[in-house]
């Protein structure tokens, strides 16, 4: 996960995420430089003991729109989007994977 490649640090937009999540949520911030040098994937992900269900969806956002804004701006944004995932209510985990949104 080189953050060094991206205008943000992408282990701190986790911790920064995950402060703002609820507790039976995990989220995951990664990039894949060699194969999509541009993007950035949070996976948000939650169990549900009651019923068994894992949900989830992935967030692709093109990282070089973060160039002129701070780390800060950055999370806010994405946790924005996150948030409203979350109050859609996320997907249950399909045979092929968690729901892929398109890019933000």
């Amino acid at each position: 996960m080189p953050s060094q490649t991206h205008p943000v640090h992408l282990e701190q937009l986790k911790q920064d995420l995950e402060e703002r999540l609820p507790a039976n949520c995990t989220v995951y911030v990664q990039a894949w430089p060699a194969r999509e040098p541009d993007v950035v994937t949070v996976t948000v992900k939650t169990y549900q003991v009651n019923t068994a269900t894992l949900a989830g969806v992935e967030l692709p956002f093109v990282a070089r729109r973060w160039k002129q804004k701070t780390q800060q701006q950055v999370t806010e944004d994405v946790d924005a989007i996150v948030q409203a995932e979350l109050v859609r209510g996320l997907p249950p985990k399909g045979f092929e994977g968690f729901t892929r949104r398109t890019l933000h």
